[in-house]
Formats: structure tokens, sequence, C-alpha cells
């Protein structure tokens, strides 16, 4: 038959051509294949009806409702689907011959050509893209390693995660997956359809979409899964091919989100940035010191700050001579403002290294109570420090000893511990129902031989000689804790001698009224400040803890303050403590090493800022030595020097419930120093270079329910698609996919005939609705084709449930 127009006659009719009609040659063919029934369809469909014969009806009409045209009526043939009888259906089938080895079953396709090579890339393609996408979003989720902060983890991790690509590195991976998913969904939907056609039986109304079904190889299996089911749920549902659809199909609409469960598991995580090199301000020059020295320096709100500690472990409980050792405390300062101190996590530079050790013993003194010129409460001390130290397991000491005068003009100063001095006491500012442990600290009014009850700043520089002994430079207080009342004090009208008294761990406890008591401990404090080069490592969980406030107790809360100081029993460790740890330490760095200027300037830098954190300070408070204690408490009135707030409610609080007096005292110095440091601060101006790390928040995977359920599903996805090709290449290969010829060709049989006449003119609803009343169940018939023929046709079946195809006998077949 010619396309050519010019080849048609006038009236648009194709000329007959010398050759035999199509149907008598494809008569012929059957015939020769054994399939009679077939043949006598074919025949009886094409021939005229016979009027002579009366033995069986003319076929049914069934009208279908079409677009009324303007073009002539179409011959009665195409106008009406035509159907046989039932009885002419039931000779048709008694008149077809059984199956031999003669009728071979059509041939089944070889997988490259059943489902086409291109189909075939894009399986494998969109399986590699799958794997791909999975082991990126693996190492996303799992590259920060165990350590937190991703300080270890891969460069390129680091990269994506500080560069703030990590949403956009999710996003671009999820759209790979949608898209190669999507992509192996519809060939394996096409696929699935195939399977329907060849071995199930559906309603002839669905045969149209189920075959053109193989043909789009971009389709959603929901789609096709709904029209299956739609039909017999019951005895579908569990066929192989079903539910394997059904995986597809739940799989593919689950990944389409996997953006949103992927994106859903990413929040600001705190991550380790890459170390740079600095110039900051580290030191002080002289005329900055200048316009600080005359001043009263205090931090209140350096109460929480940072700092970095030498990792040390000192058992702070008593021995049995009742001697408290604090240990030796190396801390450094850090020059940054809060938000830069809880960001930093390494630091290779110059500091200001403040060093403290602190051990406490019981005294060994007489003593009375009295009141002052000015009605204060007063003790008046006579200490015995031969006995004391024999007492605490120590040689007895020289009690004087000298130094070299600070001013450096070669000579010494003698210093000497005195035997007799006063302090004063706390006093509760409460009712006599107060029963709060109120707290002094009185330093001991040193005498030289230049300067009655001079002052000096403790000049304690060797770490490895113990400050327990006078001469090393160390400090002498005694620490004082009371709960006597208001009332004692109010009442008492001339000096009190104290009886003797009872030894508590390091002190030494006198009972002054029943369950009233005023307990004493005599320490010794090394203190030390320098510039030094130091290298420091922080922890990603570090913070400043927030200062709250006790209204029981009138007081800050203490608790964070301790964890912080590492004075509470709980024996944490830097880390699990918050604060930075001092890795690496070179005291005996030359000062012009350390600073960015001259050596003189770096001589004077160190001076003056070692001056400014520790001497100035101590002085200030030591001044307050012979006669005078400091008010470290709340809640109290004493005659001396009061504490900075935080100080005295740590202090009270570390006497008052752990009866620690060396770790009180260490504090609490350590609180002065740290406080004057950060009031002059902003004032740095001398500048040196450091090595600096900090942290910063990056969007990064937090959590674990999106990747997991992306993971699950797109792991099912995979293993349903070539599940789905495993069956189809065991049970089918009669299709080729993703071919609309061969799927319209499908059509073309003795069951659809009558249905395409009329389908160019109707809707699929509108044949569905005309053939309700006769809506035969149809199958691929598998007993015609062979070695020339390889396409199977859609045959009528028995109505039924919608089971599997009845087939021959398998040893009739080819495999």
């Amino acid at each position: 038959m010619s396309l050519d127009p010019a080849s048609r006659s006038s009236d648009g009719v194709d000329p007959i051509e010398d050759n035999p009609p199509l149907h008598t040659q494809r008569g012929e063919q059957l015939l020769e294949q054994g399939c009679n029934s077939a043949v006598e369809d074919l025949r009886t469909s094409t021939a005229e009806p016979d009027d002579s014969s009366n033995s069986i009806m003319p076929p049914p009409e069934i009208e279908v409702p079409h677009t009324s045209t303007t073009e002539p009526d179409e011959p009665s043939d195409s106008a009406t689907l035509e159907a046989s009888s039932p009885s002419q259906r039931r000779s048709n089938q008694a008149s077809r011959p059984t199956p031999t080895s003669d009728r071979r079953m059509p041939k089944r396709l070889p997988m490259r050509r059943s489902v086409g090579n291109s189909n075939f890339i894009t399986l494998f393609l969109g399986s590699i893209l799958i794997s791909l996408a999975l082991a990126f979003l693996i190492f996303l989720w799992t590259g920060e390693g165990p350590i937190k902060g991703g300080a270890r983890a891969p460069d390129l991790w680091r990269t994506i995660a500080l560069k703030g690509k990590v949403t956009l590195s999710v996003t671009l991976t999820s759209l790979v997956l949608r898209i190669a998913s999507a992509s192996q969904a519809g060939i394996c939907t096409a696929i699935v359809a195939a399977l329907v056609l060849e071995r199930r039986r559906f309603p002839l109304s669905h045969a149209a979409k189920i075959s053109m079904t193989r043909a789009n190889t971009s389709g959603e299996p929901q789609s096709l899964l709904w029209a299956i089911l739609s039909l017999d749920f019951r005895n579908l549902a569990n066929k192989i091919e079903i539910v394997l659809l059904f995986i597809l199909a739940v799989t593919s609409i689950g990944l389409q989100f996997s953006s949103t469960l992927l994106v859903s598991s990413i929040g600001l995580d705190t991550l380790v940035q890459y170390p740079s090199r600095k110039l900051l301000n580290l030191g002080v020059s002289s005329k900055t010191y200048n316009a600080f020295s005359d001043r009263q320096l205090g931090a209140p709100e350096a109460t929480m700050s940072l700092f970095a500690e030498k990792d040390l472990f000192i058992d702070r409980q008593p021995n049995k001579f009742g001697v408290t050792d604090a240990g030796l405390k190396q801390r450094a300062l850090l020059p940054f403002n809060m938000e830069d101190r809880v960001r930093l996590q390494s630091f290779d530079g110059a500091l200001l290294l403040f060093t403290s050790r602190t051990r406490c013993m019981r005294p060994s003194m007489t003593a009375k109570l009295l009141k002052s010129d000015d009605e204060w409460p007063t003790i008046e001390v006579k200490m015995q420090y031969n006995q004391t130290y024999r007492n605490a397991g120590f040689s007895p000491p020289e009690i004087c000893y000298g130094i070299e005068d600070p001013s450096g003009d070669g000579t010494q100063i003698t210093f000497c511990l005195p035997h007799s001095f006063n302090c004063t006491l706390p006093n509760g500012i409460l009712d006599d129902s107060d029963s709060n442990w109120y707290t002094a600290l009185c330093n001991l009014p040193l005498t030289n031989d230049r300067q009655p009850n001079g002052i000096l700043t403790p000049a304690w520089i060797e770490y490895d000689q113990d400050p327990i002994i006078p001469s090393s430079g160390a400090w002498p207080q005694l620490a004082f804790a009371t709960n006597l009342p208001t009332s004692f004090w109010r009442e008492l009208s001339r000096p009190l001698n104290m009886s003797r008294s009872v030894p508590y761990e390091e002190w030494s406890s006198y009972e002054i009224q029943p369950g009233r008591f005023l307990n004493a401990s005599f320490c010794m404090t090394g203190l030390n400040a320098e510039i030094a080069e130091l290298s420091l490592a922080g922890n990603v969980r570090q913070k400043e803890p927030d200062v709250k406030w006790n209204n029981k107790t009138a007081s800050i809360e203490t608790g964070p303050l301790q964890v912080l100081l590492g004075t509470d029993d709980s024996n944490r460790t830097l880390s699990q403590r918050g604060i930075l740890e001092i890795v690496d330490s070179r005291p005996k760095a030359t000062t012009h090493s350390l600073f960015a200027v001259n050596h003189t300037q770096a001589d004077d830098a160190a001076k003056a800022s070692v001056d400014l954190s520790l001497q100035q300070p101590i002085d200030s408070y030591l001044e307050y030595s012979g006669g005078y204690s400091i008010t470290v408490c709340t809640g109290c009135n004493i005659y001396g020097y009061d504490a900075l707030y935080d100080s005295a409610a740590l202090f009270q609080d570390l006497i008052g419930n752990h009866s620690r007096a060396a770790v009180a005292i260490e504090s609490y110095y350590f609180m002065l120093v740290r406080s004057s440091y950060y009031s002059y601060l902003p004032a740095l101006d001398v500048p040196g270079y450091a090595n600096v790390t900090f942290t910063t928040e990056a969007p990064v995977p937090t959590k674990w329910n999106g990747f997991a359920a992306t993971i699950a599903l797109a792991v099912a996805h995979s293993a349903t698609v070539w599940a789905i090709v495993v069956v189809y290449a065991i049970y089918g290969r009669r299709s080729m996919i993703g071919n609309f010829w061969h799927a319209a060709a499908l059509l073309a049989s003795e069951a659809t005939l009558p249905v395409l006449r009329q389908g160019g003119r109707s809707t699929d609803k509108e044949i569905a609705k005309a053939l309700k009343a006769d809506n035969p169940h149809v199958g691929l018939d598998l007993d015609c084709g062979g070695e020339d023929e390889d396409l199977p046709r859609l045959s009528r079946r028995d109505p039924g449930t919608l089971g599997k195809v009845e087939r021959p006998s398998p040893q009739t077949y080819d495999a």
C-alpha cells in the first residue's frame, strides 16, 4: 500500500494492488501455524454477512456516544462495536484444537531487545548515581568524626561545612536522587505493565491503558498501581509484580521528598575553623600603666570569664596532720572579649600566666576576743610558729628571711613573721536565729628592718619551692569562720580568753558558746605572674556560665562558678569544666620574642602587664594587714577591706560547705587577679603575633531521622528496581519496552478491533461505559506464534476473577 497521495484514487481510497489481500495473507500464515480458530475469527470479521444463515444471531450493537460531525456517516461496521454472541464464542472455543508440540509459544526476546539498550543504560546509570548520592550523604553525616566541631574531619568536609554549603550540597544531592529514581521508576512501571499483560487477565476496557503503559517509560508507578488494584484488589494485591509495583510507588513518592527530609535534619552547630596568624594586642605600655596605676581596678562582669589552666590533679583532702594543699595552679588569662573567649579553640603566643599555691594547717595560738575602740569584733592572736609546724609534720622554719630589694640596688630586706597581731572578725547582720558561717581573711603583718609593718608584694617565683616555708616568699594568712550570733558581740563587754582548741581537718576549732564556734586556719600562699609564651587548646563545649541570684540565700549561685574554677568535689576534667587547657608553657622566653616591638618596649610591656594584673590589686588588699581583715562573706559586717561580691560569696561557700580554706584562698586571689586583668583589657596596646583558631556557627547535619529515612527509601527503591528486572527476565520478555508501535500492534486483535474502530471518536470513559454491559476479560494469547511470528495477541478469556492466564503445559514450549 502506498502512502503517496498521488497514488490515491479520486475518492480518497487507496487503489487495490495485485498482491493478495492482507487478511488473506495473514489467514494463510495462521493456518500454517495451526491457529484455525484465529483464522476463522479473522475471516468472519472481514467477510460479508450471510443473509441465508439463520443459525447464528447477528452480533448485538453497542452504542458508544461520540461527538457529532458534519461528515457523512461511516459504514455500519465502523459505527458500532461488534461482538459475538455467547453461543458463537462457545462454538469458536470448541472448534480450537488443543496445543501440540507443533504449536510453539512465541519466543521470549533477549533482555537487551526486550528492555532496550537505552533503558538498560538508564537503569544502570540511575543505580550508579543513587549509590554515589548515598555515599556522599553518608560522608556529610559522618564526616565530622567522633571529635565535636570537626577539627580532625577530612578537608573536603570541613571546606563544605565552613563555607556554609551543606544545605546546598544536600539539595543538589537530593535532586540527583529524585531524577535517578524517577527515571528508573518510569522504566520499571513499563516493565510491570508488560508483566501484567503477559501473566494476568483483565477487563477489555483497561487493555489500551495497560498496553500503552509499556511504551511510556516516564510514567508514574502509582498511576498504574491504582488502575490495576481498582479492578480486583483482593486477587491482585498478593501478586509478585503488583507487590513490587507497590513498593516502587512508595519509594518513588518518598524520594521526591528527600530534600525536605534531609534539610530538616540540618541545624546550626559549632565548627572549628582553620588556624590563622594574627597580630593582637597582648600587653600594656608604660604609658597605659601610668594611666591605670592610680585607679582601683576590678571588673565584676569577669565573674564567669573563661581562662586556660594547666591540668594538674591534686588531692585536696587533709593529710593525717590536718594539712591541706590546693595544689600548684597555673592559669592563663585570655586577651579577648567574651564572644571570642568562648570561640577560642587554640592559641600560641604571649599571655599573662598566673601561678599560685596555698597550703593550710591548724594554728597553735592563744587568743582572746574583744571589741575594738570602734566596737568592731576583734581577735588578739599570739602565734606559736614552732609548735604549729611541728603539729603539721614540718621542721620549724626560720621566721625571718631576706629577699633582694625590688629597687635593684643589690641590697636585701629582712622580713619576719609577727608573733602578736590583731584581726577583725565578721559579724552577721541578721537576728540570732541566723546560723550561717561568716568568713574573713587576715593577712599577717610582716615586719622588716626598714619599715615596720611594711608592704611588699610576695616574691614567690620558684615554683618547685614549697610555699609552706616562709623564706620562699609566700604570704602568711589566718582564715576565720564563725557562726557566733550578733547578740554575743553586742553583750561582750570585756576581752574573752578562748578555750583550748579542738582539731578539725585544717582548722583549730574553738567553741565559744554551745553550738557556736570560731575556727581558724594558718595558711601560706605563693603568688606569681609573668608574661609567658603559651600554647592553649580549647573545646567546642566551653562557655561562660551566667551569674544567677539565689533569693533564698540572698547571694549569687556559686555552683557554676565552682565548676568553672574546679573547686567543687566532682574532679571534672578541664573539658568537662568548659575551659581551655595549657598544653605547653615556656615561661623563660625572652620578652622581645613575644611582642612585635623593640626590646625596650617589650620589656616595659611585660613589667607593666604584670604590675597591673598582680602587684597593684594584691598591694591594695595587703594594705589591710596588721589589725584588719578582708570581708570575704556576704550578709555580714566587718571592719576591713570589702572584697568583690562574687569572690566573697565563693569564699564563704567553699569554707561554710566544704571546709577547704586552702582552696578558698587560692580561688580568691585568682579571681582578684582575673578581675583586675579584664578591667584594663580594652587598654591593651602592645601588639604581638599569635596563632589562633576560633569556632564558628554553620549549618551541618545535626539529626539522623531524615537521613535514615532517605537512606532506607533509596536502598529499598534500588532493590525493588532490580527485583522487577529479575522477575521480568524470568517470567516476561515477550514485549519491547518503550516502543509505541509495538504496544499499538498488540491491540490489533480480534478481541479489540471493534473497540478500536470506535475509539477514535470516543473518550476512555465513554468506551468503559459502553463496555459495561459486556466487558469480557482478555489476556495475552500465547497459543499463537512460531519461528516467524514473535508477537502474541490479546484474546478473550473466560470471565471471572483476575487470575493468572491459563497456559499450555510447559513441556510444549521452548525455553
